[in-house]
């Protein structure tokens, strides 16, 4: 057994730091040097989980010191083996792959490969420490598949081509919904504009017609009651003037009735136009509730002329109440936001940032809005896929 070894070493770009204290011996009391056994503990802790070290060996050891305070140099070779096939995401990503990463194998499960380097020791507050330097390391050799966060696929295996035609098929249904929701609502624009535009000119027809009749019976009332005063039998005229009083208000009452129910047409006709917009409502609700599972929206940011992509993606929506939460993304760069999701438009907005995107898309599944990012102004173009 030996006495506490403080151990720092770096493989390419992958910083393995460990404590790593042993019980004393009365042969650690010396204070031995570490051996071929003790580098190779300390070098095994430190690699990533899905490599294994099968050999180490010191080649060659110098002290730069002296034995008050020794500075050892040892030449180390390493033989590691991997535990399973490693692999690094697909380069380009020439198809959309959300959720999943798109990897390529890169080093087969079982493979072995030699690491070279020196190890450093010296006497420090009664204890050796120890640092490793590796020459070749192997940080840009990928990694196992479990360790990525993202659900992982393989480039070329048949569960990945199966996963891309679902993502596929998921972003034609989307698409079909959002050509099929504009056409819906332009018809539905186009045939209540025409009912309105029919109804207001035969109501106008009616409304003028009433009026002219109307003023025609007045005129003819009046001047038979002239007439009927103007007789020398009184009771024969008096009778013969109600009756024809009757007469024409019978006539007034009938065009009264013509009126009325043209005003019913007027009333069917708003009804009609309530039904059309609950039918809209509705074809919405079905796509907020797509929303609702988190969607994510790719968005083109523009600033002169310049464009840039970025991304909004919902963390939180309330359907009863349109109340929307999500992250603005410019690159790398993110930035938090909050407003409203209604049957018109996105409007979020964030301390440094905003986005109001109508919801009406092309057929293409865009939408063109504006926003801020940072404090800048930019015209930005959301796709719905």
């Amino acid at each position: 057994m030996r006495d506490c070894f403080r151990v720092f070493s770096t493989i390419q770009g992958v910083l393995l730091a460990a404590l790593v204290c042993l019980p004393l011996t009365a042969q650690a009391q010396s204070l031995d040097p570490p051996d071929e056994e003790v580098i190779a503990d300390l070098l095994k802790e430190n690699l990533p989980p899905f490599w294994t070290l099968d050999d180490l060996e010191i080649l060659a050891t110098v002290n730069d010191g002296d034995q008050v305070a020794p500075r050892l140099r040892m030449r180390i070779e390493a033989e590691i083996e991997t535990a399973e096939a490693l692999y690094l995401p697909a380069p380009g990503r020439p198809e959309r792959t959300d959720p999943f990463i798109l990897l390529v194998e890169t080093v087969a499960q079982g493979a072995e490969r030699k690491i070279f380097g020196t190890a450093h020791a010296w006497l420090a507050e009664g204890r050796w420490q120890v640092r490793i330097d590796i020459e070749n390391g192997i940080g840009g050799l990928g990694q196992s598949r479990g360790a990525y966060l993202q659900p992982a696929l393989v480039a070329g295996t048949g569960e990945a081509e199966a996963a891309l035609a679902r993502i596929a098929e998921a972003e034609a249904f989307a698409a079909r919904i959002a050509a099929e929701r504009s056409a819906v609502l332009a018809s539905l624009e186009r045939d209540f504009a025409e009912l309105q535009r029919v109804h207001a000119a035969k109501l106008r027809e009616m409304e003028a017609a009433h009026a002219g009749a109307v003023e025609a019976l007045r005129i003819r009332q009046e001047r038979a009651i002239a007439a009927l005063q103007e007789t020398v039998d009184g009771s024969i005229e008096a009778a013969g003037l109600a009756a024809r009083k009757a007469a024409l208000d019978k006539e007034i009452a009938l065009l009264d009735e013509v009126l009325a129910l043209e005003a019913a047409k007027g009333e069917r006709l708003e009804e009609m136009r309530k039904v059309a917009e609950a039918a809209a409502a509705e074809h919405f609700a079905v796509l907020s509730a797509k929303l609702a599972e988190g969607a994510y929206f790719e968005i083109e940011m523009i600033r002169d002329g310049k464009p840039s992509t970025g991304g909004l993606q919902i963390t939180a929506y309330d359907a009863g109440t349109g109340a929307t939460e999500g992250e603005l993304s410019l690159g790398s760069r993110k930035c938090a936001v909050k407003g409203e999701l209604n049957t018109t438009a996105i409007v979020l907005t964030g301390k440094k940032c905003s986005v109001k995107i109508p919801l009406e898309a092309g057929p293409d599944g865009r939408s063109g809005g504006t926003g801020t990012f940072r404090g800048r102004a930019y015209s930005m173009t959301m796709s719905f896929h």
